[in-house]
């Protein structure tokens, strides 16, 4: 019995080790930099929706402190991602070997901390990830030109501290708790100056946050935050925030996702683009593609929204306009593609249908099925179709199909008793009929009515047969 017992929970772990998928979110790297004359380790995500051999770029953050933070930025630009605001991003983040030498602008004299003699190779830091590491990146992997950099503390000091003083190295930067305190606040301080001297902020972005329970970071967060409010920088937009129940070691899970936000805040469902025309909103998009420099497609609820609207007002050719601009940038062969491009075909097929475009809604019918072959919903309105096109004896095959796949679903039915009628097998439709008779569909029409209904519409359209009347 115990050897049993074993033998079964050996075959359990083995169960569980064969099905089992361990999940993913990045890679590991080491990078030697020559100008810091060291090894480096670098932390990678790239975004959900990245496909080997695939165009598409993505921006790319450069987060500080990687082996503290990377968890929790991969998981909340994830997060923008999936619910579509943000364009996908790579995470890119630095572990450190000589922190304070890295991240401080000069060496500490110590005035208010413990750090004197400490510091001072900021700069060459930068230069290390402008030069070696954005290249590497650029190289490797699909990076767009728009670049974000993310510090917390020391980090976020060397966050601002690169703006201020190099701020073309990136298009956005994030800074959570930073600790502008340092050398009695002499950045702080030197902040107008250093501004005086940048000739372009111009679609420049800086989210800075701090909490309510580290004070030195604090006031001098707040101290910075006036002096910005005093000289108005143009060309660049900026948010501060305070957090009050925050202190120091709390501040960055909530910093970053909120960055984040700010960074990417016009990606973020823009309802002002609810009533806007297709033109409106291929500007609008098309915008946001040229300031993040990578593909970004307009969503399908605002198309959706776009084509409800239009179809309410009866402008069918408007309509057709919105699916031609979903399609366009689409691939059959892209699993991710598939379900809109159906939408499509679906409108198409509607709108062709209501101007009595038979052949037409035929055609986008038949584009459907070739995505997906089993869908009766496709097949039946082709089959329906078929028998406004004349082309019957594809009705009988495309009804027999379509039931097969929904046997209790009474419109598709409806087709093969056409198909029968008009390919003069009147005892057989008659039989089908009487056997189903008694369905309903979930509007609660009988069968009966169903049939007499496309009867009368078919008669309208001058598409008679002498056993229509017979069949009843």
């Amino acid at each position: 019995m115990k050897q049993t017992f074993l033998v079964i929970i050996l075959f359990l772990l083995c169960q569980n080790t064969l099905f089992s998928e361990p999940i993913t979110i990045g890679e590991t790297q080491i990078i030697h930099s020559n100008i810091l004359n060291e090894d480096r380790k670098i932390l990678i995500s790239l975004p959900m929706k990245y496909k080997a051999g695939s165009e598409q770029k993505y921006p790319v953050l450069i987060l500080l402190d990687g082996e503290k933070d990377f968890y929790n930025v991969v998981s909340s630009s994830r997060f923008f991602e999936h619910s579509k605001m943000n364009p996908g991003v790579i995470v890119v983040a630095i572990e450190n070997t000589d922190r304070n030498r890295d991240f401080l602008y000069t060496k500490s004299t110590g005035a208010n901390s413990g750090y004197t003699g400490q510091g001072g190779g900021a700069d060459k830091f930068l230069d290390f990830i402008s030069t070696e590491l954005l290249a590497y990146i650029n190289k490797n992997y699909p990076a767009a030109n728009y670049k974000i950099l993310a510090g917390h503390s020391f980090g976020g000091l060397f966050s601002i501290y690169t703006l201020l003083n190099k701020p073309d190295t990136f298009d956005a930067y994030i800074a959570a708790s930073p600790s502008l305190w340092f050398e009695k606040r002499d950045l702080v301080l030197s902040t107008e100056k250093m501004l005086s001297k940048v000739k372009d902020l111009n679609g420049k972005s800086l989210y800075f946050a701090y909490g309510g329970k580290e004070k030195d970071i604090m006031e001098s967060s707040q101290e910075f935050e006036k002096i910005l409010n005093q000289i108005k920088p143009a060309g660049i937009s900026w948010k501060s925030e305070l957090m009050p129940e925050d202190n120091h070691g709390t501040t960055p899970l909530k910093s970053y996702y909120n960055g984040l936000s700010f960074v990417f805040s016009d990606m973020a469902f823009p309802e002002k683009l609810a009533d806007k025309d297709l033109n409106e909103l291929n500007s609008y998009y098309t915008a946001l593609q040229n300031k993040y420099k990578c593909q970004i497609q307009v969503p399908n609820w605002l198309y959706q929204q776009l084509i409800s609207r239009l179809s309410n007002e009866n402008k069918d050719d408007e309509v057709l306009k919105v699916c031609e601009a979903i399609l366009q940038p689409l691939k059959k062969d892209n699993p991710q593609d598939k379900e809109k491009i159906k939408y499509a075909n679906s409108i198409y097929t509607a709108v062709y249908s209501k101007k009595e475009d038979f052949k037409k809604a035929a055609e986008y019918a038949k584009k459907t099925l070739e995505l997906y072959p089993d869908d009766f919903e496709a097949m039946g309105a082709l089959a329906w179709f078929e028998v406004l096109n004349g082309n019957y004896d594809n009705v009988v095959k495309l009804s027999e199909a379509a039931i097969k796949l929904a046997p209790t679903v009474a419109w598709v039915k409806t087709n093969l008793v056409h198909g029968l009628i008009f390919t003069n097998n009147l005892e057989k439709a008659k039989k089908f009929y009487d056997e189903n008779k008694d369905l309903k569909d979930p509007d609660n029409r009988t069968f009966i009515d169903m049939v007499k209904g496309d009867f009368d519409f078919l008669k309208e359209k001058k598409i008679i047969h002498p056993d229509m009347d017979r069949l009843f």
